[in-house]
């Protein structure tokens, strides 16, 4: 018997250190004078570590939340001037204007006033969305508000393809029905992910 093993478990027969209170394999009490001075085990927070498919679906959740807070908060950032500089920029660098060349470059006419419009449209709804994300990724990192975690990442989706749909010269509903599948797909790796959520 080793020096800091005294003995077994009267009850499950686990071999046990000198100093235990309790037994951690059954929780039998055995020193009743230390439960009588309100010594407590130290108990593990019950959480299952992340893992598999819900560690990739949180992940995804806290790039996405990321990198659509910078992307959108910088076209909320465009204004006129910003335009009149990259116009002043195409001329310079292929003797067009900004709309010209998009013109040539996919066939639709997309003025100063259109552009400014749907680059607006997009910011606030990417914003939105990657709020409704990070709120996801936030119960998914508590483990709780199940429903809301799922919820609040199938909402993100469709803001979206909302804000694709509402500027269609500038996003158009190919990209944002990509989003919208990705954003559903991490949805449902949430929800395939129930054990990991204590409610």
């Amino acid at each position: 018997m080793d020096d800091e093993n005294y003995g077994f478990c009267p009850h499950c027969g686990e071999n046990l250190r000198s100093d235990a209170v309790y037994c951690p394999a059954c929780g039998t009490v055995l020193k009743q004078e230390a439960v009588q001075n309100n010594y407590r085990p130290n108990y593990s927070s019950g959480k299952t570590p992340m893992g598999g498919v819900f560690m990739v679906a949180f992940i995804m959740l806290v790039l996405y939340t990321l990198l659509e807070l910078i992307g959108s908060g910088s076209m909320l950032a465009i204004n006129e001037s910003t335009y009149d500089t990259i116009n002043q920029i195409m001329i310079d660098t292929y003797g067009q204007t900004f709309s010209e060349y998009m013109f040539e470059a996919t066939g639709v006419e997309l003025t100063k006033e259109v552009f400014l419009k749907e680059i607006m449209i997009m910011g606030v709804t990417g914003v939105i969305s990657a709020i409704l994300a990070g709120i996801s990724a936030f119960f998914c990192y508590k483990r709780e508000k199940f429903k809301f975690a799922v919820g609040f990442c199938v909402v993100a989706s469709v803001v979206v393809i909302v804000g694709y749909a509402m500027a269609p010269t500038m996003g158009g509903l190919f990209a944002g029905a990509l989003n919208m599948a990705i954003g559903l797909i991490v949805a449902a790796m949430i929800r395939s992910s129930r054990g990991y959520f204590n409610s």
